[in-house]
């Protein structure tokens, strides 16, 4: 949560705003402005997750009269990036009652179907991914719609040992198994409550962004509400 008393920021400029619309309206330039600058600074320091991220970041609402801006970081992931994150058993987050995507299994367990987006070589790696290996990736360019990539169905040898390799020992399978195209090169696994394997992170550590866009206002609010009370 993202909470700033307008009032306290900038004191003597608002003590002369006309009215309690025009109040309204500072805010609404303050809210916007802390908005756009948390955007700034997530597309900025993380990479993968800069959408989970961004699409957890809400719009800015006011409140006492628009002397009081809130803006919310709503999702389990974005709020662990923001605040950091030991490490752990993912299942509690990804697999069960209240969960998003969240399905309930006939035999009464809940289980998550995860994507996971892969970038082509070349590419930065935010917002899809890390650049995938550039053999894999001669592989999969040129796949259709029904296409599933198997280390098994490979007749290159080399290949198929890449595709297979576990990037981390916490992974059940090899990052690229599975691999389709679907506006975007995705692969998706499946986090289920019945099954105690794998899905153990080792822990997110704290981006800290809120804070930024804190000092950012604190630091050019004055500027922004002369500029806004001008209009």
């Amino acid at each position: 949560m993202l909470k700033f008393d307008t009032s306290k920021i900038v004191p003597v400029i608002l003590s002369v705003v006309p009215s309690a619309s025009k109040l309204r309206e500072t805010a609404t330039t303050l809210g916007a402005a802390a908005q756009s600058e948390w955007y700034r600074l997530a597309k900025s320091e993380l990479r993968s997750s800069t959408k989970d991220y961004i699409d957890g970041i809400q719009d800015p609402v006011l409140k006492r009269g628009g002397k009081v801006v809130e803006i919310s970081l709503e999702g389990p992931l974005p709020n662990m990036i923001e605040h950091g994150w030991p490490g752990g058993d993912q299942r509690a987050f990804l697999a069960h009652m209240g969960a998003k995507n969240a399905k309930l299994s006939k035999e009464g367990f809940y289980y998550n179907h995860i994507p996971f987006r892969h970038g082509s070589p070349g590419t930065g790696g935010r917002n899809v991914g890390k650049p995938m290996n550039k053999r894999v990736y001669e592989v999969v360019k040129n796949f259709g719609a029904k296409d599933r990539l198997d280390h098994k169905k490979m007749v290159d040898p080399a290949v198929a040992k890449i595709i297979r390799t576990k990037v981390h020992r916490w992974n059940s399978t090899g990052r690229y198994q599975g691999m389709v195209q679907r506006g975007g090169y995705m692969t998706f696994r499946t986090v289920s409550e019945k099954n105690p394997k794998g899905w153990i992170h080792p822990g997110i550590r704290a981006r800290r962004l809120a804070p930024k866009v804190m000092n950012f206002i604190a630091e050019t609010a004055n500027a922004l509400i002369e500029d806004s009370l001008k209009k």
